[in-house]
């Protein structure tokens, strides 16, 4: 079960709710330095069975730029492996956050999104994960 909170003009109802399948979620897990130079970002997405589209990547508050979902064998990408090129890293203390989307256009939502924000339990969070680094 979950407790998820609805607006109803000012007021909010909760509400028990059965868990659902699983969201959409991606992770930024590691960031590393190639042989060739500059920074690479390194992850993992996956969704409830819907093949996944896009992974971005945004760095402190920059913009979301495309990542690279990796061919993970032909489990019809409902998870992947993603990488990013960051190639005009400076160093300092920095944060990534990922974000996917899939194949019906559901996308992984910020920390601050009602849908996360409004629920009393966390079995279903699948909020953006910001990581902190330095490079």
């Amino acid at each position: 079960m979950t407790l998820r909170g609805e607006k109803h003009g000012d007021e909010i109802v909760w509400r028990e709710t059965l868990v659902g399948k699983m969201n959409v979620k991606s992770v930024p897990a590691r960031v590393v330095k190639p042989a060739g130079g500059g920074m690479r970002v390194e992850g993992a997405a996956w969704s409830d069975g819907t093949p996944l589209k896009a992974l971005e990547v945004k760095i402190d508050d920059g913009p979301w730029k495309p990542a690279k979902l990796q061919s993970n064998g032909g489990n019809n990408n409902t998870w992947s492996f993603w990488t990013y090129d960051w190639s005009d890293a400076m160093p300092g203390d920095h944060t990534v956050s990922s974000r996917a989307t899939d194949a019906k256009g559901a996308v992984q939502p910020a920390p601050d999104d009602p849908f996360v924000t409004m629920k009393k339990t966390r079995w279903e969070n699948n909020q953006w994960a910001v990581r902190k680094i330095k490079v």
